[in-house]
Order: C-alpha cells, then sequence, then structure tokens
C-alpha cells in the first residue's frame, strides 16, 4: 500500500540578475518579478509625481547573510536559510551567476 513519493518539480522560472544598488550583488528572480523579502516590512516613502506614500520592499539578494550559492550536480542553486527549514531554487540562467572560487 506504499506508494512512491515523487519530487516535486518546480514550475516557475527562477533567475539571477545584477542588483545594481550593490556591487557584485546578484537578485533573486521569480517568473521575470524580483521576488521580495518575507523577513523585511515595506518601507513607506513618499513619491515623487504626487502627494501619496508608497511601499518599498526588500529584494532577496546574494547580500544577505541567509543567502547561499551553491552548486548540486552541476546545477547552480539558490538557497534561503531565513527560515528553520531552508528553500532551494535552481537558477535557470546559471552563466549570469557570480564565478564561484573556492579558496583552501
Amino acid at each position: 500500500m506504499s506508494e512512491e513519493k515523487k519530487p516535486l518539480k518546480p514550475i516557475h522560472k527562477y533567475t539571477l540578475q545584477d542588483y545594481t544598488t550593490i556591487k557584485g550583488g546578484k537578485m533573486l528572480v521569480k517568473d521575470g518579478q524580483p521576488v521580495k523579502c518575507h523577513k523585511c516590512g515595506p518601507q513607506i516613502v513618499p513619491s515623487g509625481l504626487s502627494n501619496q506614500l508608497v511601499p518599498v520592499y526588500e529584494h532577496c539578494t546574494t547580500h544577505c547573510s541567509r543567502a547561499i550559492l551553491a552548486l548540486e550536480n552541476e546545477l547552480l542553486v539558490y538557497l534561503q536559510t531565513c527560515e528553520v527549514q531552508g528553500q532551494k531554487f535552481p537558477i535557470d540562467n546559471a552563466e549570469a551567476a557570480p564565478k564561484l572560487n573556492l579558496v583552501k
């Protein structure tokens, strides 16, 4: 009666793109949209065009101490370790990833 469980396959496309705020940083992008950090609340800033306040969100980047780039079976993965159980995101555009130099 035991069924063999198959691993889940993500249907979203995760990529990395340059994070222009921090030199050498990369930002996690899901389906073409920057991923927002769920640990940081939005900052409310005034809009330059009107008298309104708009929320500005922090993005999930490699600058975060809880973000790790790793190789798994020759596939680049972005690890998010900000929760008790880490999240792993396979990166589709691995050529956009920074070169990983291992130092002994």
